[in-house]
């Protein structure tokens, strides 16, 4: 219902400041003075406190100890100096990504600690009244729907997750603050009693549940959800115990006013039930705490014992709209839009049945196959905006990220994060850009005069080539300025740039700086040489080059880019064509089409896109290994697994909605082929080949990585296809948790043996990947990490100086820097 109202200011809705990375910008943003004036903001010394704390540099205790300390040279009462606490941790809560907030309401329970009384014998910080008075009069206008209605469609999408972030961060304010009696000094227990009261939760789920008008249900309906989600058993409590709530006793609305009751509870779960058919963002917010309340076991729709609702709950779901009344407003901007094609649609559990869906067993916590259906329910496709760099992330819906996302979603409490600050589950699983590389920056005059001779100027000394037949090319390049061989020079930069990450015997600083340089360089020649008008076997292999360099110095992002250009250029002089129409895997694939195979379906695995390096009717050909193929090289064999690899990605259960299942004859035909390939001689891991050499036992735990990868990858598709019996399901389950603890097992016996190995980003992704999921299930279902994860947090760590993920030694610094805090903080919890 749109408002013909003027506008209105309303700060839940005007915020552009939203979903932020901490960064040394933000907290001197909110420092005194702030615009202009010296009242406003934090003190330096208690946001620099504030700052190290949110980075993980202090404890809670020291950090409370300094934002409480009397500021030297500052004239101030405690109570002033209180508030400028408050203030910032207001706006931190508001404006920063949800990775800090659990970290932010302990700090809030912390002060809540703090003794003290003002003149008039007030506590200082005990209960945190201004706080929360504060919060109330910046967050909590009643006019936001008004302000809301002037809104541009665009915009819209932004508005509702601040205001979903704004109800989260009161929900783990009112359930973690047990024990704080907020201003109106409410018994302990009570619904005024929290950081924050509960009993903004009960009039979120109030206006979003129990009003026949004027819902706006893209925004309040996903609200009411995580206040279920978040405050489930909080609010299940107060039914028990008849809690009662100013909130819970207005008039005109679907359920009369009076205590909170397991009647009112199920009422609203009622509700949700309806709001699944109104699609959008509030269908997947109502599916997805409907969810939340089968798995943890609370009170469902019906009664344990299989009641129907009462007659109270019957009657007034007779006043709900009809679907003709809701058709009917599918035009105000108060309505959603239609649902997204890969919308997330539940399967109705089927009671303990052989096949499908098994409904979750009330209990503290989830079983393995309860756990894989909350899972199969929540996966989706995510675009996120990644906190420390400001990029946005696809992610498909079948990638290994996105079903840790939907795997550990509901089972971590706000006050126990499942992630530490400032680390999101795509820099976890090293998927996001993060350096400074930029291949199609120029190092040299933008004028366009720029010739092959100023580009070899960057080339080492003669003397460090060793190679005299070279020397003499270059000094004749150099002295001409020819062009005609500038792709030629562009491998060579190429070559170089590779050399400098796999090499150990100096600095790694030096090391960074020299490739980032040499890719620089090889893509200027690059583009002396027409890449796009005139590409040839050389600009292919100069392109592989640097994005193996780029993908490797943690910009996987990037490298998936620029090899989608690879691959259409490839394809454009014919590389992916068998010419010899030969049936062997050797000769029926160009060595530069394999490399692009290599790097196209481990990127785009990664991701859960589409790949590049797919021609209709060609790839699928001579695709099963059987028995008695032979590989004569240890790249044509690895050849083997990224091709199997690139045809599951094409397979049509990666464009299967969420509610469908994969074929099991399908996962049975990949893994025979794996089964197949792993014992063939001498390179198949289980062949019985001993491994005579250092070399050879490099490439056999190489093998053992990407083969458990692959099967690891697609048993987990089969363990969430309702397609096979619950039985199997658990077996497939099992098999994966194997097949992962098995990679990385592979990985700490690997790096001792070659540590220039360990820094491809490939072998990198599958291992970091394997571990977080390993205890990524651990967790959620209530169980401490493998011993292997364990292991490989000690393996990595020796090459990390401090908590913030800062290397050494190797190249790759930041590709697994974040994946590591997440796994320190998992074997720790």
């Amino acid at each position: 219902m749109a408002s013909g109202g003027a506008e209105m200011t309303c700060k839940s809705v005007d915020v552009d400041h939203f979903n932020l990375p901490l960064t040394s910008e933000w907290l001197d943003a909110h420092t005194a003075p702030v615009d202009g004036e010296a009242e406003t903001g934090a003190l330096p010394l208690q946001a620099a406190a504030l700052g190290r704390y949110l980075h993980g540099e202090s404890n809670v205790k020291d950090t409370v100890a300094a934002l409480t300390a009397p500021a030297p040279d500052v004239s101030e009462s405690e109570a002033d100096l209180r508030d400028r606490v408050f203030g910032i941790i207001e706006d931190a809560l508001f404006e920063l990504s949800e990775n800090y907030t659990p970290a932010l309401v302990a700090l809030l329970r912390e002060l809540d600690a703090v003794p003290g009384v003002d003149d008039a014998g007030r506590p200082i910080w005990k209960g945190l009244k201004s706080f929360g008075d504060s919060w109330s009069d910046s967050w909590k206008q009643s006019h936001w729907r008004k302000a809301l209605a002037t809104r541009d469609r665009l915009s819209r999408e932004l508005r509702r997750d601040a205001h979903v972030h704004r109800a989260y961060v009161e929900a783990a304010c009112a359930v973690a603050g047990a024990g704080v009696v907020n201003a109106q000094q409410a018994a302990p227990g009570s619904a005024e009693d929290g950081i924050l009261p509960l009993s903004w939760g009960y009039e979120c789920l109030s206006d979003a549940l129990e009003r026949q008008e004027d819902v706006v249900r893209d925004f309040e309906i996903p609200a009411a959800a995580v206040w279920i989600r978040v405050a489930g058993k909080r609010l299940v409590d107060g039914a028990t115990r008849k809690e009662t709530s100013w909130a819970l006793e207005r008039e005109g609305r679907l359920w009369p006013p009076g205590p909170m009751s397991i009647d009112r509870w199920r009422f609203w779960l009622k509700r949700l039930e309806e709001a699944k058919s109104f699609g959008g963002a509030a269908s997947e917010a109502a599916e997805s705490a409907l969810a939340h309340v089968r798995e943890t076991g609370l009170p469902e729709v019906e009664s344990p014992s299989g009641d129907q609702l009462s007659g109270r709950e019957t009657q007034s779901l007779s006043k709900l709209p009809t679907p003709r009344q809701r058709d009917s407003t599918e035009s105000s901007p108060h309505t959603t839009q239609p649902p997204h094609p890969t919308a997330v649609r539940i399967a109705p559990p089927e009671g303990g049945a052989a096949t499908g869906r098994a409904s979750a067993a009330p209990g503290p916590g989830p079983g393995p196959i309860a756990l894989l259906d909350g899972a199969y329910r929540r996966l989706k496709p995510t675009r996120e905006i990644d906190g420390t760099t400001r990029e946005s992330i696809y992610l498909g819906r079948n990638c290994a990220a996105s079903f840790f996302r939907a795997l550990v979603a509901d089972h971590h409490a706000p006050d126990r994060p499942l992630l530490p600050s400032n680390v999101s589950i795509e820099s976890a699983f090293g998927l996001t850009n993060r350096t400074t590389l930029h291949p199609f920056g120029s190092l040299w005059s933008f004028a366009g005069d720029v010739s092959l001779k100023h580009i070899l100027e960057s080339l080492p000394a003669v003397e460090a080539l060793g190679d005299e037949g070279i020397a003499k090319a270059l000094q004749l390049a150099a002295s001409e300025g020819s062009f005609q061989d500038a792709a030629w020079y562009g491998v060579l930069f190429g070559v170089l740039a590779c050399g400098c990450q796999f090499y150990d015997n100096e600095a790694a600083s030096d090391r960074l700086l020299k490739a980032r340089v040499f890719v620089a360089a090889a893509f200027e020649c690059l583009r002396l040489a027409n890449l796009f008008g005139m590409p040839s076997e050389a600009t292919i292999q100069a392109l592989l080059m640097i994005e193996l360099v780029i993908a490797n110095d943690a910009n996987p992002g990037m490298a998936w880019s620029l090899i989608g250009t690879t691959a259409q250029n490839a394809q454009s002089i014919g590389l992916h064509v068998n010419m010899n129409d030969s049936t062997e895997w050797c000769a029926a694939i160009h060595p530069l089409w394999s490399a692009i195979w290599f790097l196209d379906s481990s990127l785009s695995l990664a991701f859960g896109r589409r790949p590049s390096s797919f021609v209709a009717g060609l790839d699928r050909q001579d695709l099963h290994i059987v028995h008695g193929v032979t590989f004569p090289t240890f790249c044509s064999w690895t050849g083997a697994i990224h091709k199997l690899k690139l045809n599951w990605q094409l397979e049509p259960l990666h464009e299967l909605g969420a509610g469908d299942d994969v074929p099991s004859s399908t996962t049975a035909r990949y893994l025979q082929s794996l089964a197949n390939l792993e014992v063939i001689p001498p390179y198949g891991p289980r062949s019985g080949t001993k491994p005579s050499t250092i070399h050879r036992r490099v490439e056999q735990l190489v093998s053992l990585i990407h083969i458990n990868h692959c099967r690891a990858e697609i048993l987990r598709v089969s363990a969430l296809s309702c397609a096979l019996g619950a039985a199997r399901r658990a077996e497939h389950l099992e098999d994966m948790m194997r097949s992962l603890d098995d990679l990385v097992a592979a990985y700490c016996t690997l790096k001792p043996l070659s540590a220039t190995m360990t820094n491809s980003w490939p072998i990198l992704y599958a291992t970091m990947s394997a571990a977080l999921i390993l205890a990524g299930i651990r967790s959620a279902l209530g169980e401490p990490p493998p011993p292997v994860v364990a292991r490989l947090v000690g393996v990595l760590s020796k090459d990390v100086v401090d908590e913030a993920g800062d290397h050494a030694k190797t190249m790759g610094r930041n590709a697994y820097a974040d994946g590591l805090r997440v796994l320190r903080h998992l074997t720790r919890s």
